[in-house]
């Protein structure tokens, strides 16, 4: 081929590239900013359209990496867990194909994969991957690092779920002593780790023992500068659970109020949540016999769940 027509397609090439470039920027930055407004499936619409840019950019491309991954949160946001779970994976893929298995970079794609296992109830297929992602945290940034902290808490809160109590109290209590002692730590850190230690009794049948974990989590929700309505939410609802089992039925149904006031909040996003607050309450109202009352509050957790079913299709 002459050196002038070389020359030319050389051009058109990489013409070409920054089209599909330009392009795939475009999509990335319209679906992010709908998923940062809580518009998944707007912002699952912009990533798909840039997933097509994407492909061009090679299979180890960190541009392809990030497409994938921000897909699979958008669809995570529908709660179309199970189709997000590919995505994830082949994030994983495209990242170890560019950085190589052991990078520290890697960390990131395995926690999140090991995320989605995790709300898909797949606990035995998450283990390894936390293991794993622990690993590459510490060979990074040390064993006493906010960020094994934070991948101790996560492998030991699946080990919770398998019921691996014995192998997950050190986790937790090692995630809970690096965050204690480490200054400035936000106090949502802290009282996440009082939760995962309350789970880990719960799960043992201990709830007397966990109940004070999970006031420590609570009043510390309460003081989280990054804490939002729902966060609060979910560590009032952990205790009222907790007093409806030990019998403080009066004090749970006050906290399974303020409980589905805070995910009322929080709308679409939050329905199933606050159908399952409405029957805590509901239930907490009948043990003490304020039937009538509870009665209407069964109504409304109906409705929520019935637009959380509607959501979902």
């Amino acid at each position: 081929m002459p050196l002038r027509c070389v020359a030319l397609v050389l051009l058109l090439s990489a013409s070409i590239a920054r089209a599909d470039e330009a392009a795939w920027q475009k999509f990335s930055d319209e679906g992010a900013k709908f998923l940062d407004e809580g518009k998944y499936a707007d912002a699952e619409g912009r990533f798909r359209a840039a997933l097509s840019e994407a492909e061009s950019f090679g299979d180890s491309d960190e541009r392809l990496a990030t497409t994938l991954t921000d897909l699979a949160e958008a669809l995570r946001g529908r709660r179309k867990l199970a189709e997000s779970e590919p995505f994830y994976k082949r994030a994983l893929t495209v990242t170890e194909k560019g950085l190589g298995a052991d990078d520290p970079g890697v960390a990131g794609p395995v926690a999140d994969l090991a995320d989605i296992y995790r709300d898909l109830e797949k606990p035995a297929q998450a283990e390894p991957l936390y293991r794993r992602a622990l690993k590459l945290v510490e060979a990074e940034s040390g064993a006493t690092s906010l960020e094994a902290a934070d991948a101790d808490a996560d492998l030991g809160a699946i080990l919770t779920a398998l019921k691996k109590f014995y192998d997950a109290k050190p986790l937790l209590e090692k995630a809970l002593k690096i965050r204690q002692e480490t200054k400035g730590v936000d106090a949502l850190d802290l009282s996440d780790s009082e939760t995962d230690l309350g789970d880990l009794l719960s799960a043992q049948g201990r709830d007397s023992d966990a109940e004070p974990h999970y006031r420590k989590a609570l009043e510390l929700m309460r003081k989280a500068r990054s804490a939002e309505a729902a966060d609060l939410a979910d560590a009032q609802a952990d205790l009222a659970e907790t007093l409806a089992k030990t019998g403080k039925q009066e004090e749970a149904e006050g906290l399974w109020k303020e409980a589905a006031e805070g995910y009322a909040k929080g709308g679409e996003d939050l329905l199933d949540e606050l159908a399952d607050a409405l029957d805590g309450r509901a239930a907490a109202l009948r043990a003490l016999k304020k039937d009538d009352e509870a009665a209407k509050v069964e109504v409304e957790a109906a409705e929520a769940r019935k637009k959380a079913d509607a959501v979902a299709r």
